[in-house]
């Protein structure tokens, strides 16, 4: 795969909080997203932008939503509507993994095309 970083890698360490999450959920939520470092160590971490949220919380209706941004890959936002907060935090976690492979394969073939 593509060694897409230059400086320090990224983290989820840099993920920001959004709407409907306190910060005193922040460890917990980390914990469970940690094996992401797996996948964004290999983008420097000055270029990658995280968001985790939660819409109608608690509902019937609730969707946690993973945004990131990260170099030379479009945007990717993954959603989850699981009952569950444990079971959606995984949810949008295993989204992402499979989404950045995906990402950094195809420019990987593209890059050997050119």
């Amino acid at each position: 795969m593509a060694n897409i970083r230059d400086g320090d890698g990224a983290s989820i360490q840099q993920l920001r909080l959004g709407a409907g999450f306190a910060e005193s959920e922040r460890d917990e939520i980390l914990g469970r997203l940690r094996k992401l470092d797996r996948r964004l160590k290999r983008f420097d971490a000055d270029a990658v932008d995280l968001e985790l949220s939660i819409k109608g919380r608690d509902s019937n209706e609730q969707q946690v939503v993973l945004e990131a941004r990260l170099p030379k890959i479009d945007r990717i936002v993954v959603t989850s509507r699981e009952p569950a907060l444990r079971d959606a935090i995984a949810d949008v976690r295993d989204d992402l993994w499979r989404r950045i492979d995906t990402a950094v394969e195809k420019m990987t073939i593209e890059r050997h095309r050119a």
